[in-house]
């Protein structure tokens, strides 16, 4: 059988993984380390954001705030803040990726004490959220103003979006 006709078969018979498939299954294996080993999840981050050569599109911005959410957990705080400030959230692609963006920025103004900021944050990503009928956000929203009520000592709004995002 001649040369070409065999790479012709092979190409046939070959499946290809779409790219969005391998990006879908990097991002699920990214936020499956958060839950196991962030050093792990920070450092394969840091490694898949370096092959992507225009630092653009929406796996670039999913991997990226992956990595600012490890590195927050790890409480690495100032590289959390400017991997999460990379890319102000008007040039982000999707309102997904928005709201993603705002809600782990308030995360991290939250763990550093800046609760003012953090619940202005969760505002916007809530605005957004509810414009978009992204259920699933608008809960973590609610979840988070909550519990930033709660470390404030702040018991009825704490009660109010505690509830809210039970709903």
């Amino acid at each position: 059988m001649p040369k070409s006709l065999l790479i012709l078969l092979f190409f046939l018979s070959y499946t290809p993984i779409t790219h969005a498939q391998t990006t879908h299954s990097q991002i699920t294996h990214l936020k499956e380390l958060q839950n196991t080993d962030l050093n792990a999840a920070r450092n394969e981050a840091k490694a898949i954001l370096k092959k992507i050569p225009k630092r653009s599109g929406e796996f670039y911005h999913y991997v990226r705030i992956n990595l600012a959410k490890s590195l927050w957990r790890l409480n690495n705080l100032d590289s959390a803040l400017v991997v999460i400030n990379e890319v102000p959230i008007s040039k982000l692609p999707t309102e997904r990726l928005k709201v993603q963006q705002l809600i782990c920025k308030g995360d991290i103004l939250d763990h550093i004490g800046k609760s003012d900021e953090a619940i202005s944050v969760y505002l916007r990503a809530f605005s957004i959220a509810k414009r978009n009928n992204f259920k699933d956000d608008i809960g973590s929203v609610y979840n988070s103003l909550g519990t930033v009520y709660l470390i404030r000592e702040d018991y009825p709004n704490a009660r109010l979006y505690l509830f809210k995002a039970l709903e």
